[in-house]
């Protein structure tokens, strides 16, 4: 695990370099709460997907876990260094380019904001993967500040019932939502 951790960690200053800077604010996962969170849940199911996946070290994470892992992310230039990440390493893990949102999907007015990042217009990242939200055991997303009941929403209503989502609320934490939606 720690090479994987090291590897992203030089991806990320990389794109930093060639950007001048930050890498679009940025925020790394607890990757060892992410870890043990996983370790929980091998239980609950097979099928692993990460929203918003950038470089797909979540996903990597659950695949070195077992999981069959999967991640949708909207930057096709993370895509391609997600996909050269899990090479290196030799995980297997699927990406696909797009929207995480799933076409049809209408968010509840009341929680959108014009400011959030997340989603965003895209083609359908289902599509590509050729596997439906509601086939997905677990989900992990990381929620801007603002868009967790977002996050919440889409689950609750696109989410297969038997799954469970974790969330990385920064500083508060993994928040995991299980099957009774709790």
């Amino acid at each position: 695990m720690l090479s994987l951790l090291a590897d992203a960690d030089a991806e990320e200053r990389a794109i930093e370099a060639a950007r001048g800077g930050a890498f679009d604010a940025f925020i790394t996962s607890d990757y060892e709460a992410v870890w043990r969170a996983l370790a929980a849940l091998e239980a609950n199911g097979r099928t692993f997907l990460e929203w918003g996946s950038g470089l797909g070290v979540v996903s990597l994470l659950a695949a070195r876990r077992g999981f069959a892992a999967h991640g949708i992310e909207l930057r096709e230039d993370l895509v391609r260094r997600a996909r050269a990440l899990a090479d290196r390493h030799g995980l297997e893990a699927e990406y696909a380019c797009g929207s995480f949102f799933p076409d049809g999907f209408e968010p509840d007015v009341g929680l959108l904001d014009e400011d959030l990042v997340h989603g965003g217009e895209g083609a359908d990242g289902y599509v590509e993967l050729g596997v439906p939200l509601d086939e997905f055991d677990v989900v992990f997303g990381f929620p801007w500040p603002g868009e967790e009941e977002l996050f919440v929403d889409l689950f609750r209503r696109a989410g297969g019932p038997h799954a469970t989502l974790l969330l990385n609320l920064g500083r508060d934490g993994i928040r995991t939502i299980t099957p009774g939606r709790g």
